[in-house]
């Protein structure tokens, strides 16, 4: 999948620490007899990778030496079931590019859509119960989209949207209590992409403001929704209030390039890239009870995702361009620094997802 775009680079210093690389396109896990016990999952794009141009790979910041694993070779947009024991992802099956369900290591993989030519399809969210999915079926003649949910083994489907009311409908997110999708939507060709909330069985649609195509997120209590606007020719984070319908911007500098630059870290705080002049930055911005920021780590030059701990006490950022390579660096939430965790890939060509198909899934055994 292509991300839709790169953030232009700047020459910065970032306190640094080597460790090693190993993630590569071949078998579902580098070591069978490892299991997985935690980290931040994500599509590592790069050359040679395979049909699809990506693996899934995993890295645990937390280990003794952090190493990038790769859990599913060939495979993209990957979604961690919220036990974390599963995951679901997309790969190009023959001719068409389908929606997978596996445990998390990869093992048990199913093919959940098994569509022909006429229809591809890309995975959208896991219920909070985790007894559903939902996926975006893209007609490949018209490219109309739709919503569909279904269970996880791939029986049961069900349409939310209708191609004929609108014909795009993506980057749909699943609301924490479960009775509703937040998604990106659009009428039909051109026209601008606006923020849609649809209740699980299709029959209460809420069409808000018009907004950029990057993933919405929803606030861990399901409140609010943050979400990208078009602000005077840049892309500014917005929080909107669901039930009121009233979005707020966070302030002229907190540019974002697309839906894996912003992370709540819980309810009321979430951090993203703020750019000021030609800096860029990580912030953390608490909601209430007035709105502030604080700077927690500096000194990035080309950021492709940002995404909070399970407990919202540190965030992970992956950056490309300093030190020549792709690395990963872990900041303190109250901190005002960042350090160098890993190289995630040595070369430049490389990258990471830019939909939010970024998870930093908590250690279980």
């Amino acid at each position: 999948m292509a991300r839709l775009f790169r953030l232009a680079p700047i020459a910065v210093a970032v306190l640094s620490l080597s460790v090693t690389f190993s993630c590569h396109n071949g078998g579902s896990i580098v070591d069978p007899g490892e299991s997985f016990n935690g980290g931040i999952v994500f599509a590592l794009y790069y050359p040679g990778a395979g049909r699809v141009g990506s693996d899934i790979c995993y890295i645990d910041p937390d280990a003794p030496t952090p190493v990038t694993r790769t859990l599913i070779a060939n495979a993209a947009q990957p979604r961690v079931s919220p036990d974390g024991r599963r995951i679901m992802f997309s790969r190009i099956d023959s001719i068409s590019l389908d929606v997978y369900v596996s445990d998390i290591e990869g093992r048990n993989q199913v093919n959940i859509t098994h569509t022909d030519w006429d229809f591809s399809e890309e995975v959208g969210d896991w219920s909070p119960d985790g007894l559903k999915v939902c996926y975006i079926a893209r007609n490949r003649g018209t490219m109309k989209t739709a919503i569909v949910i279904a269970n996880p083994d791939g029986s049961n489907t069900t349409a939310i949207t209708d191609t004929s009311t609108f014909e795009l409908a993506n980057l749909p997110r699943w609301s924490p209590d479960g009775s509703k999708i937040a998604f990106i939507g659009r009428d039909h060709g051109y026209d601008p992409y606006w923020l849609g909330v649809i209740s699980v069985d299709g029959k209460d649609l809420r069409r808000f403001d018009q907004v950029w195509y990057a993933s919405p997120l929803w606030s861990p209590g399901g409140q609010s929704v943050a979400c990208t606007k078009l602000v005077g020719g840049r892309y500014i984070l917005h929080i909107l209030d669901v039930t009121t319908g009233q979005s707020s911007q966070l302030g002229p500098e907190y540019y974002m390039g697309n839906g894996s630059l912003f992370s709540w870290l819980s309810n009321d705080r979430l951090s993203c890239a703020a750019f000021h002049d030609s800096t860029r930055s990580v912030v953390c911005i608490s909601l209430s009870p007035s709105t502030a920021v604080s700077e927690i780590a500096a000194g990035f030059r080309d950021i492709w995702t940002i995404v909070g701990s399970p407990g919202g006490e540190r965030v992970a950022v992956m950056d490309g361009g300093i030190d020549t390579e792709l690395s990963l660096y872990i900041a303190e939430t109250g901190g005002s620094q960042s350090r160098r965790i890993a190289s995630l890939h040595s070369s430049l060509q490389a990258g990471v997802d830019a939909f939010g198909y970024v998870a930093w899934i908590g250690g279980f055994k």
